[in-house]
């Protein structure tokens, strides 16, 4: 995740989707799809615990 803090933070801003864990209320995950990634096309998940 070197140097993909932008990705982060627009993922968190504009998530494809967001799921609430099933085993910690507290948990959401964010998902946002790449298509250009330094890897391949991928599916970035943030999880957040408040």
């Amino acid at each position: 995740m070197l140097n993909q803090y932008d990705k982060i933070k627009d993922t968190l801003k504009n998530p494809f989707m967001i799921v609430r864990s099933k085993t910690d209320n507290e948990v959401e995950l964010f998902y946002k799809k790449y298509s250009r990634t330094p890897v391949t096309e991928k599916y970035l998940g943030v999880v957040i615990k408040s």
